[in-house]
């Protein structure tokens, strides 16, 4: 079975700011849902944890790999980091900015970013439990791109929360 989770809540979330490929750590709000949702998933054993790259996603996957009995280890996974918003990080978002953000510089582009997320094919979730550690952004491709369905009815997922994506 395939979960994924959404990393804790950061500062830059609180404020609304592009993050992308910022590396931002989890603020205090974000460490605590963690600690509560790891907590909650201590009762599935995943086989594998695979995790973004960026601070704010790995030190998610570790909080949870600790509440595991198995203590699984946490596998990095670049095509995993959030998409790229180049100059558009660390300013607060508007909603100009979300409908036109092929057009500004640096900014990861949407094709590129679908292809980036293409490793998700050759998971097997049949006989194994892995658990997704990542951003907002790459739920919304898995599931607008990759014909992922999540076990809610909602396009988006929010900070800590964990989701089971089943392909359609």
């Amino acid at each position: 079975m395939l979960y994924f989770c959404r990393h804790g809540e950061t500062l830059y979330n609180r404020e609304k700011r592009w993050m992308g490929q910022t590396d931002i750590q989890l603020s205090p709000e974000g460490e605590a849902q963690i600690h509560r949702m790891a907590e909650t998933l201590s009762t599935i054993e995943f086989d594998e944890i695979l995790s973004s790259p960026l601070q704010r996603a790995l030190r998610t996957a570790e909080i949870i790999s600790q509440a595991q009995s198995a203590f699984p280890a946490v596998s990095i996974r670049h095509w995993l980091a959030e998409r790229n918003y180049g100059v558009l990080e660390g300013h607060e978002k508007t909603e100009e900015q979300r409908r036109n953000l092929d057009s500004f510089k640096g900014v990861e582009s949407a094709l590129s970013f679908s292809h980036r997320l293409s490793p998700i094919k050759n998971l097997d979730t049949q006989t194994r439990n892995i658990l997704l550690v990542s951003h907002s952004g790459v739920f919304k491709y898995l599931i607008t791109d990759w014909g992922f369905r999540s076990s809610h009815a909602q396009s988006r997922v929010r900070h800590g929360e964990v989701v089971i994506l089943e392909s359609e």
